[in-house]
Formats: structure tokens, sequence, C-alpha cells
């Protein structure tokens, strides 16, 4: 029987190496909080950095909670080995549905909260629109990625 994947798909623990695009679509729905993270870190060294994060504590709070089901799979992805723990490899095979959550909720909040008036939605936002209408297209459609998030390495024995 012949794969539907290379020898190079693969990485040393035998499993589905984790594509570009998939890594993409995780950051990015993470990326409110690492946004947070990245600012509260260069606070540090440059104070002004604060400037950049949004003046409405609701509208920080909301968008930190859209990025942690992405955040809750990023966690899992950087412990894709043999010594994670059950609940890792429960957050990896619920890990495509956990980024439809993120997106959903993302594209919730875009259109309930921060674009109330969508006729006068900057480039930005519907950039930003666009990407989340990509990742649901994406999770929805890529194979390949339901197939990475189906494998896992082996348990350490």
């Amino acid at each position: 029987m012949k794969s539907k994947y290379s020898f190079s798909d693969y990485n040393d623990e035998l499993v589905l190496k984790i594509p570009f695009n998939l890594w993409f679509y995780i950051v990015y729905l993470a990326r409110h909080f690492l946004f947070v993270v990245i600012v509260a870190v260069s606070m540090r060294f440059t104070p002004s950095v604060k400037n950049l994060m949004p003046s409405d504590g609701l509208d920080l709070i909301l968008s930190v909670f859209s990025s942690v089901p992405a955040l809750l799979v990023l966690i899992a992805a950087l412990n894709r080995t043999r010594q994670a723990g059950s609940w890792i490899r429960w957050i990896w095979a619920m890990g495509w549905r956990l980024l439809l959550v993120s997106v959903a909720i993302d594209i919730f909040l875009a259109l309930i909260y921060r674009f109330k008036d969508l006729a006068h939605m900057d480039l930005m936002q519907l950039l930003f629109l666009a990407f989340d209408v990509s990742a649901v297209a994406f999770l929805l459609t890529s194979k390949r990625t339901r197939d990475t998030f189906s494998e896992f390495p082996a348990a350490k024995s």
C-alpha cells in the first residue's frame, strides 16, 4: 500500500511534521496573547511600548480570551514528544477544533465588539478578518492538517 505522504513529511518521532501553514495559523490565532507578552517584556527596556496596548481593558481581555484555545494548541505543538502527558495529548487531538473555536471567537468579537460600524473598517481590520476567514477554510479543508492532529509520538515506556 502506498503512503499518502513522503518520508520527508515525517519527523524523528515518526509522526507527521507540523506544516508551515499550520504553524502560521497557530501563531496567528495566538497573536493577542503573544502580543501582550511581548509588550510586557519590552516595557522593561522601552516603557513607551505600553502605548501599543489597547486603552480599553475590556478589549484587551476579550482579545486575549480569543487566543486561549490557540495558545493551548501552541503549547501542545511545542511539547509534541514521547514524554508529553495525557492532557497535552488530548489538547493535540482536539487541536484543529480548538483552532476553529479560537477563530470563531475572534470573528465574533471582531464583528460585534471591534467593528461596530462595518462601513468604517480600516485596512488592517479587513486584513485580519480575511486571515480569520482563510484560517476557517484551511482548517476545514486541509486533510494534512487533520492527519497531523491525529498523530502523536508513542508514549515513552
